[in-house]
């Protein structure tokens, strides 16, 4: 013989869907309702926290959406204010070819570096 099976969905909205209907049914059936059987969970005390979880998922969904524009933008601009940089540097070393340490006065970290292995042999 099959076994049926019952699913609870993962889907949050469609979760807190189906939360609406089982309470609709569990306060149509009053004091006949099976539910009250429950001995770990009662629907009574539970049927605040759908309304208030739907809130919050849609709270959740509306800041995720702002968060990532907010991402969005502050990247965009991040990405023109690398080459800035990088356009400023390559220039304050022009300016500075003999004297490398000057860039420190612009708030660059300047580090020796050792010459390469390849500059070396040469």
């Amino acid at each position: 013989m099959a076994k049926n099976k019952v699913k609870i969905p993962v889907n949050i909205p469609e979760l807190l869907t189906l939360c609406d209907r089982v309470l609709e049914k569990h306060v149509a059936d009053g004091p006949d309702s099976k539910l009250h059987a429950l001995v770990d969970f009662s629907w009574n005390s539970l049927a605040p926290d759908v309304p208030a979880c739907r809130q919050e998922h849609e709270d959740g969904v509306r800041l995720r959406r702002e968060s990532q524009r907010l991402i969005a933008d502050r990247n965009r601009k991040v990405k023109v204010l690398r080459e800035a940089l990088r356009a400023t540097r390559d220039f304050l070393e022009g300016v500075y070819r003999s004297h490398p340490r000057h860039l420190g006065e612009w708030g660059f970290e300047v580090t020796k570096s050792s010459p390469s292995k390849s500059k070396a042999k040469e």
